[in-house]
C-alpha cells in the first residue's frame, strides 16, 4: 500500500472526529449562548410586569392579573405567563384553566425557592420551550433597590416578604432555526478548512515523497548495473543533503565500477564463447557466441543445467571444475542439430574478495 493511501486512510478519519467534535462543541455553546439571550429577554418582561402583579397576589384576584398576563403573553408571542402564590399553586394563568393547580414539579420547586431568575429547556410538542422565573416581592421591600440588588447586597433578606413567583414560556423555534443556521454555516466552513487542510497535508506528503520516489529509481537502476544515476536535489535540507550523498556515490561507483551495460557489451563484442555459471553449474551468463554454439538463445538458457550440454566422451567429468582449473581440455558440447565441434576448454572457480565460492567461469574456442 502506498504512503500516500496509508496516510489519506489515517488522516480522513481523524480530520472528520475532529471536525465532527468542533462542530458539536460549537453547536453547544451558541445553543447555550442563545438560551441565556432569551432568558434575559424573558427576565426583562417579568421583573417589567413584577410591580404590577402585587395588588393581584395580596388580593388573590385573577381578573387583576390576566390582563397583565395577556399582554406580556402577545407582546412576546409567549407560550403562556403564570403567576403561582408562594406554594405553587396558580393564582392566575393564560390558560384559564390551570387556575388553582398546584404544582409540584422539579422547576417549580427550584423557582419557588429561587431569589433571582431561573430558566429551564422544557420539551414540548410542536417545539420545546424555555420556561423562565421571576420572583415577587412585597412593595415596601421592593421599593428602593430591586430584588437582585437586595440578594446582592444582604440587605433584609431575611424580612423581605415573597408574594409569589412570575413564569413565563417562551417559544425556542427561532431560537433552534437560527441554531442550525450556524451549524450548516459552521460545517460549510470546517468542510472547506478540512478540504484546504487535507489539500495541504497531501501537497507536503507528496512534496516529501516525491524525491524519495526518485532516490528509489535511481537504486533501482544502480542495482540494475547502471552507474552514474543522478536524482534531483529538493529545497528541503535534510533531502538535500541525502540527494547529494546519493549523486557522490552514484558519481563514484561509475567512476570506478564497471556498469552492467559496459560489461554487456565486452561480453556481446567477445567472438569467442564465453560462459558463467552459479554454484549449482547452471548457466547464468551467456554471450552471443556461446548461445548460437548451443543452437540457442541466452534468455532459454538462462538457469539451465550445465550438464545436461556436457557430452560423456568428454575426456574429464564437470566435477574437474570443483578441483581448480581446466586448462587447455578438448571437449564437446551437445547442441540441438546434433553437430558437435570440437572445443578448447578453459574453466576456473569464481570467488569474492572473501573467497567465497560465487560460480564457475568457462572460456571456449573452436579448435582448428
Amino acid at each position: 500500500m502506498k504512503l500516500q493511501t496509508q496516510f489519506a486512510l489515517a488522516f480522513i478519519p481523524l480530520l472528520g472526529l475532529a471536525a465532527l467534535g468542533t462542530t458539536v462543541a460549537a453547536r453547544k455553546a451558541v445553543h447555550k449562548v442563545l438560551l441565556e439571550e432569551m432568558a434575559g429577554r424573558g427576565q426583562t418582561v417579568l421583573e417589567g410586569i413584577a410591580a404590577s402583579t402585587v395588588p393581584g397576589l395580596e388580593s388573590g384576584q385573577e381578573d387583576l392579573l390576566l390582563p397583565i398576563l395577556t399582554s406580556a403573553l402577545a407582546r412576546e408571542g409567549a407560550a403562556y405567563v403564570i403567576v403561582l402564590d408562594t406554594r405553587g399553586r396558580v393564582v392566575a394563568h393564560t390558560n384559564v384553566l390551570e387556575k388553582g393547580n398546584l404544582y409540584t414539579d422539579p422547576i417549580t420547586s427550584e423557582a419557588l425557592k429561587a431569589s433571582e431568575t431561573r430558566y429551564h429547556e422544557v420539551p414540548s410538542k410542536p417545539v420545546a420551550l424555555l420556561d423562565v422565573s421571576w420572583p415577587v416581592w412585597s412593595p415596601e421591600k421592593n421599593s428602593s433597590k430591586t430584588s437582585n440588588e437586595l440578594f446582592l447586597l444582604g440587605a433584609e433578606t431575611e424580612s423581605r416578604k415573597r408574594l409569589g413567583t412570575l413564569r413565563m414560556g417562551l417559544s425556542l423555534e427561532r431560537a433552534q432555526q437560527t441554531e442550525q443556521r450556524i451549524a450548516r454555516q459552521l460545517g460549510l466552513l470546517l468542510a472547506l478548512f478540512d478540504t484546504l487542510l487535507l489539500g495541504l497535508a497531501f501537497f507536503l506528503v507528496r512534496s516529501i515523497l516525491q524525491p524519495v520516489q526518485h532516490l528509489a529509481l535511481a537504486t533501482d537502476d544502480i542495482s540494475q548495473g547502471m552507474f552514474g544515476a543522478v536524482v534531483p536535489v529538493p529545497s528541503a535540507s535534510e533531502l538535500a543533503n541525502l540527494a547529494r550523498s546519493f549523486n557522490r556515490m552514484s558519481e563514484v561507483l561509475a567512476q570506478t565500477t564497471i556498469s552492467k551495460e559496459f560489461f554487456n557489451t565486452i561480453l556481446d563484442k567477445m567472438p569467442d564463447p564465453l560462459i558463467i555459471l552459479n554454484p549449482q553449474k547452471r548457466f547464468r551468463i551467456v554471450n552471443p557466441a556461446a548461445a548460437q554454439l548451443l543452437e540457442t538463445s541466452s534468455e532459454v538458457l538462462a538457469g539451465q543445467d550445465f550438464e545436461s550440454f556436457w557430452d560423456e566422451r568428454n575426456p574429464v567429468s564437470l566435477a574437474a571444475l570443483e578441483l581448480g582449473t581446466l586448462h587447455d581440455i578438448k571437449i564437446r558440447l551437445k547442441t540441438r542439430s546434433g553437430k558437435s565441434p570440437l572445443l578448447i576448454c578453459y574453466g576456473w572457480l569464481l570467488k569474492d574478495h572473501e573467497e567465497k565460492h560465487m560460480g564457475f567461469i568457462i572460456a571456449l574456442r573452436v579448435a582448428p
